[in-house]
């Protein structure tokens, strides 16, 4: 469902496929690796927790609301 709208706001088919495979990967810059980090951190926050360190990575480019 996202995939397409992805496409739609001109996101490349090579990014798109490389999506779960981010770290290992060149395509991402990186303000959107600090940003899937943190999306992965929230997602799993049953069984972790999102680290001080993860946090002040992502607050180099994201500002708190």
């Amino acid at each position: 469902m996202h995939t397409k709208d992805a496409r739609l706001h001109g996101e490349t088919e090579q990014r798109i496929y490389a999506l779960n495979g981010w770290r290992e990967t060149p395509f991402f810059t990186p303000e959107e690796r600090a940003a899937l980090a943190f999306t992965e951190a929230v997602t799993l926050i049953a069984t972790n927790h999102v680290s001080d360190a993860l946090y002040e990575e992502v607050s180099q480019y994201f500002s708190p609301l």
